[in-house]
């Protein structure tokens, strides 16, 4: 089914779907909530699944590696365009198959809460 993200509750709920112009209303039994790991969305940070070559590039060249981070700035049907974390590329086309969404345990960013697993003397 086409995705939408929830925008307000009530005996009807508003939906935003993707690839439409408008919010549409629907009754609760005619969606489902989605997992976080079935689809992606602009901000979510993906890893590159393969080394990936780019036509232009920043001072460390055209390369991303495999497993270098980025944020999906971008998705629509025929186009993902990723931003690569340290890098200074702009924003670059891929395909889906070149990246996998990370799960928040994946990387770290400001404010998490995080705890030593060893002594830290």
């Amino acid at each position: 089914g086409t995705l939408g993200t929830l925008r307000s509750l009530g005996d009807l709920l508003m939906v935003d779907w993707t690839g439409m112009a408008s919010v549409v209303s629907v009754k609760n039994d005619q969606i489902t909530k989605c997992a976080s790991k079935r689809f992606l969305i602009p901000g979510d940070t993906v890893k590159a699944a393969c080394d990936l070559n780019f036509t232009s590039g920043d001072n460390a060249g055209k390369e991303v590696t495999k497993g270098s981070f980025g944020t999906l700035m971008s998705s629509t049907e025929d186009e993902l365009v990723v931003k690569w974390a340290r890098r200074e590329m702009g924003n670059c086309s891929v395909e889906r198959a070149d990246i996998v969404k990370c799960r928040s345990q994946d990387f770290l960013i400001i404010g998490d809460v995080v705890k030593a697993v060893s002594d830290l003397t």
